[in-house]
């Protein structure tokens, strides 16, 4: 069966990659633009036109598909916008039937469980400081998740570097195994996840 898959955030450098890892794949891809010119569907690749934070824009594009992968950021002038995304995400999915939602955020969200060494846990604090609003978005947003009843993954990423993927992707389930990853990398292990359920309703860190 050929599996269709819903990207939002699929136009970033993240994004991209996982759209180029999921046609590699075999999969067909659906993906949310702003761009007119970009609208319109080809034989593997079809662009839905609309806004992340709209839930109608969501739920046409997740429409008919078999899993959904989130990677959207925000632009800097506006205000984090997690939260309303997966929100969104979440209600569609369940009024469509769709189970499996994969969705990467950052390793400075720290969860009951994790043992951070000192030197991550101090990079938390930071982003707690410096990043308040953000950080109270993507907790909110994970709190969204464990009341669900999808077969989610939070995959948490350290600094995301634009490379060629190195294919060493080491993972950990409370702590950060290492400082950067490739977004070619990131790429490969959330396309991994698809069919996987060794991480479902978990919240694993990767990196390189």
């Amino acid at each position: 069966m050929n599996k269709k898959i819903a990207i939002i955030g699929g136009r970033g450098t993240v994004g991209k990659k996982i759209s180029k890892k999921a046609l590699e794949k075999g999969y067909s891809v659906k993906m949310l633009t702003r761009y007119r010119e970009e609208s319109g569907s080809g034989d593997k690749v079809c662009f839905i036109r609309g806004d992340a934070r709209n839930k109608d824009d969501i739920k046409e594009l997740i429409k008919g598909c078999d899993a959904v992968i989130n990677t959207v950021g925000h632009p800097k002038s506006e205000k984090p916008f997690y939260r309303t995304v997966t929100s969104h995400i979440i209600q569609g999915m369940k009024e469509l039937g769709i189970k499996r939602y994969i969705v990467a955020t950052g390793a400075s969200l720290t969860l009951n469980g994790d043992e951070k060494t000192f030197l991550n846990q101090v990079g938390a604090n930071l982003f707690q400081l410096f990043f308040s609003p953000m950080m109270k978005e993507k907790e909110q947003e994970y709190e969204l998740l464990k009341a669900s009843s999808l077969d989610w993954t939070l995959i948490r990423l350290p600094f995301v570097v634009d490379k060629k993927g190195k294919g060493d992707i080491k993972v950990a389930t409370k702590n950060m195994p290492g400082k950067v990853i490739t977004n070619e990398d990131i790429a490969s292990f959330l396309i991994s996840q698809i069919d996987s359920k060794k991480y479902i309703r978990g919240t694993p860190f990767i990196s390189n």
